[in-house]
């Protein structure tokens, strides 16, 4: 028996519909999640990976990852033009009020032409190099949310993440009869009734056959973070030219 029918996705109605998701997963699974637990797994942890596979619609995702990754590049357009405006207006010296004082008055009483704003204010420079950074940061990751959107359609990796997560917290594979068994009723609560249900054999394949990709995709997603993140730093280290004033 499942809990109800599921609520539109990422709603507040939906939230709640997780929550009872899992405290039934709990309670129809009982018995297999104390023998897990007893073998070193993080049940809580389980439950809630559980709930996900048998809840799992990629398609959920997609329109919301692709709103702010088009939201990103938008943003990072505007930053550099607002950039180049910056750079523009402020190496202008008609941009100032003193430039026009001194060709309306000054220049008759001998005074000196006044310079850019970059001349006389060394922030514009740093503010204007900031802006162009920023602007960099959004593309990267604009890109990095468009690469992890071709991997979340490519495959539904919910499952093989539950098989991972007990294998590695109980350093063997025995207990895939009862994940089978958690699986089906998870499944069966979320009203996703399978024909034949999972089964340890079939889990046991999914399991070799997968693992070693997905755990070598978090691997480099990872790398890519961290080496973004260097990227970044590495962009934000190096200080604007500041333009040397006469004197």
């Amino acid at each position: 028996m499942h809990v109800q029918k599921e609520p539109k996705p990422l709603s507040k109605e939906w939230l709640l519909w997780i929550a009872r998701l899992e405290k039934q997963i709990a309670r129809d699974g009982a018995r297999d999640l104390r023998v897990l637990e007893k073998a070193g797994v993080n049940c809580k942890c389980l439950v809630q990976l559980l709930s996900h596979a048998a809840t799992a619609n990629h398609q959920v995702f997609k329109g919301p990852i692709r709103a702010q990754q088009a939201e990103l590049r938008s943003l990072a357009g505007r930053l550099r033009a607002a950039a180049n405006g910056a750079d523009e207006v402020s190496s202008n010296p008609l941009s100032r009020l003193d430039f026009w004082i001194y060709l309306h008055n000054g220049i008759f009483l001998g005074m000196n032409p006044p310079g850019s704003w970059k001349e006389s204010d060394p922030c514009i420079p740093f503010m204007v190099a900031a802006m162009r950074t920023f602007a960099k940061m959004c593309d990267q990751n604009a890109k990095c949310l468009g690469s992890y959107l071709r991997r979340l359609m490519q495959t539904d990796n919910s499952i093989v993440l539950v098989l991972i997560s007990v294998v590695w917290q109980t350093k063997t594979t025995r207990y895939f009869e009862e994940l089978a068994r958690l699986l089906t009723d998870a499944f069966q609560a979320a009203g996703k009734r399978q024909s034949t249900g999972f089964s340890a054999d079939g889990l046991r394949m999914m399991y070799k056959r997968l693992s070693p990709k997905i755990i070598q995709s978090v691997a480099d997603s990872l790398a890519h973070q961290e080496k973004l993140k260097i990227e970044e730093k590495q962009s934000l280290d190096v200080p604007p030219v500041i333009p040397q004033q006469d004197r």
